[in-house]
């Protein structure tokens, strides 16, 4: 039974215990102001699990087995559905994010527009390391696919609305560290609420201080070419997207930007059966759930 009478500001962060004992997590803990995160713990040490627990900031820590990184954000999204508002805004930052002051404040100032069902925001290794090639200083309105420009997705910076998970069934779970994709959950996730007719804006007060990684091919190519090429299955609409995408990966190759061994493996990647299924499966779904206005 939901017991919560306004909506309110939840973070799901999953951790293991290996990165529990690097210690990032903690960065990001000390630096709330509001006992708003719900841990999803991908370990054994009963240890770690009781000193997360200890913090002020945290609401609970829930012990799972070991899975993917997008099964344990929705353990997280259930445990808040529990007793939470449906018009509550969940974030998913990962465990070695800091979340920039005020950012929660931003986030929540927007909980009564529930007009607005997701918010994406702006990440860097600090402040003056975002890239404004890709972060603009100015507010966007998200409502159409394709999505302009995926790199604007990043689960360290989107929150969206707990009816609006519900609705489409969290995360898809074959995506995601961990995973047959190991990336791209959330750029599927916003593209699956789109679907449904939901409204996103970027806000650039929505800050997050994390590094930018360097992902392997396998990771990132293969995720982006092995969505669009099931959504383009589904709606040709993103044809172009997927066309764009093999092209790309034929083009790293013929410029010897990487081996064609390395792009036989991105392509055996993204033509994963069981991701594909499931993609198409969720994204058919999505359409077939529209919101009515």
């Amino acid at each position: 039974m939901r017991v919560g009478a306004r909506p309110a500001v939840f973070l799901v962060v999953t951790t293991s215990d290996d990165e529990i004992a690097q210690g990032q997590i903690f960065a990001l803990l000390q630096n709330l102001d509001q006992q708003v995160v719900v841990i999803v713990h991908r370990g054994d040490r009963v240890d770690l699990r009781q000193q997360l627990q200890a913090e002020p900031n945290v609401l609970t820590v829930i012990s799972v087995s070991p899975c993917g990184g997008s099964a344990a954000r929705n353990v997280g999204i259930r445990w808040v559905a529990e007793f939470a508002h449906l018009d509550s805004l969940i974030g998913f930052p990962d465990d070695d994010c800091v979340v920039a002051p005020g950012t929660l404040r931003a986030v929540a100032s927007r909980l009564e527009d529930t007009g607005v069902r997701f918010l994406l925001g702006r990440y860097g290794p600090s402040l003056s390391q975002i890239d404004a090639a890709v972060y603009p200083d100015e507010p966007l309105t998200a409502d159409h696919l394709p999505f302009p420009d995926q790199r604007l997705v990043s689960c360290s910076t989107m929150y969206c609305r707990l009816g609006d998970l519900l609705h489409i069934g969290g995360f898809v779970e074959q995506i995601g560290i961990g995973a047959a994709w190991e990336a791209g959950e959330e750029n599927d996730l916003v593209t699956r609420l789109l679907r449904t007719g939901a409204r996103g804006v970027y806000l650039p007060e929505i800050c997050v201080f994390h590094p930018y990684r360097e992902r392997e091919p396998t990771r990132s190519q293969a995720s982006w070419i092995g969505l669009n090429t099931a959504y383009a299955s589904v709606s040709l609409r993103f044809a172009p997207t997927a066309l764009q995408a093999w092209a790309g990966l034929v083009a790293r190759t013929l410029t010897r930007r990487q081996t064609a061994r390395t792009s036989m493996e991105v392509a055996r990647s993204a033509m994963n059966p069981s991701a594909r299924k499931a993609v198409r499966l969720r994204f058919r779904e999505a359409g077939q759930a529209r919101r009515r206005p």
